[in-house]
């Protein structure tokens, strides 16, 4: 697989004015971002959703109604990352940073940050922070450059975090979709992930975990994990990855249960150096090649994996008389009619939830 890194060098100066709003809400009320100027908004646009997060108290709610909120301005966070040749500085450039904070990031249906508009950043850092973030949508986050040490162009970048994502979309970003770097414990579940330079990225001793997500046509891997990184994939789908549907380098190690990797080239599954993935009770079929280890890597696919046709719908959900229904996993948490099941949760949204 190509190096996922994506190193950017970017400086604008063109920035614009905020649209000033009333101050942040009473101790324990949700704060309010509105796309525009309207009742009841505490701050009003993509720089207004910054805004909120600084006047957060730690614990608080920032709760974005429904719109598209784009970026006039970004904020800088510093990363190191080691290499054998040494340290190397890095930038990340985001529209939103969460930093230091235990903050909820929550859209009503129709919340969507879109990257296609304003300037060239990734959309949300997370660093050294306690973080939920909830049914948003993020579309078309761009990159000004394609190497080099400022990362723009990401969905999410998590920093020596703990982060929980569930029902987003986050489709058509010039890099990767979802980071996780440093030591950081990444929980995401219920998401979406579509036409991305690369799904899931791990690197150091992160651990993230995938739970009911489809990654699909990723330009690059679906899912990489780096160093020393640990990835545990459940009841999710890795489809149509131009480079590897799971990728492992260096001491990282992923586990892939009761879920679903179809259709990848040229690899669906690729170990290099003493990495390790490890497949049981799931589904790995129509790839180009099945799998590839390198001589000190491990793949394992134990004598649980379907390897025919798992008959599945564009829903990604098992048709009648499907292999996959009374195969999954025994000890885990899907199934239908009380019967063990490989692929998608049933009767569970992937994606921001409608409104109720």
């Amino acid at each position: 697989m190509r190096a996922p890194q994506a190193r950017l060098l970017f400086c604008t100066a063109a920035f614009v004015a905020f649209v000033f709003a009333p101050d942040a809400p009473a101790r324990g009320e949700a704060i309010a971002v509105c796309p525009t100027a309207g009742a009841g908004c505490d701050f009003v646009g993509g720089d207004g959703v910054q805004r909120a997060v600084d006047a957060a108290e730690s614990g608080g709610e920032i709760r974005l109604r429904a719109g598209v909120y784009s970026f006039d301005r970004f904020r800088d966070v510093p990363f190191t990352e080691h290499e054998p040749g040494g340290a190397l500085a890095l930038t990340i450039r985001a529209g939103i940073v969460i930093d230091g904070k235990t903050v909820t990031l929550t859209g009503v249906p129709g919340a969507r940050l879109d990257g296609r508009t304003g300037i060239e950043t990734s959309a949300i850092a997370v660093r050294n922070a306690r973080v939920r973030i909830s049914n948003l949508e993020f579309s078309g986050f761009r990159a000004a450059s394609a190497e080099d040490a400022i990362y723009d162009g990401h969905g999410i970048f998590a920093i020596n975090s703990d982060v929980e994502i569930d029902h987003v979309t986050i489709e058509g970003v010039a890099k990767m979709a979802v980071t996780a770097r440093g030591d950081t414990d990444l929980d995401l579940r219920h998401a979406r992930l579509a036409g991305n330079h690369l799904g899931v990225w791990a690197e150091e001793t992160s651990s993230v975990s995938l739970r009911n997500v489809v990654v699909t046509a990723t330009h690059v891997a679906g899912v990489a994990a780096y160093d020393t990184a640990a990835v545990t994939i459940y009841n999710s789908v890795i489809e149509k990855s131009a480079d590897d549907g799971v990728y492992t380098r260096g001491d990282a190690r992923v586990l892939v249960t009761n879920s679903l990797v179809l259709d990848n080239t040229p690899y669906g599954l690729r170990a290099v150096d003493p990495s390790e993935i490890v497949v049981r009770h799931s589904a790995v079929f129509g790839n180009r090649e099945e799998a590839f280890a390198g001589p000190a890597a491990r793949v394992h696919l134990d004598d649980t994996v379907i390897r025919s046709d798992p008959m599945i719908g564009a829903d990604y959900r098992p048709r009648p008389n499907s292999p996959l229904i009374g195969t999954g996993d025994p000890n885990g948490r899907s199934s239908l009619a009380g019967r063990p099941l490989i692929g998608l949760l049933p009767g569970m949204q992937v994606g921001p939830m409608p409104e109720r």
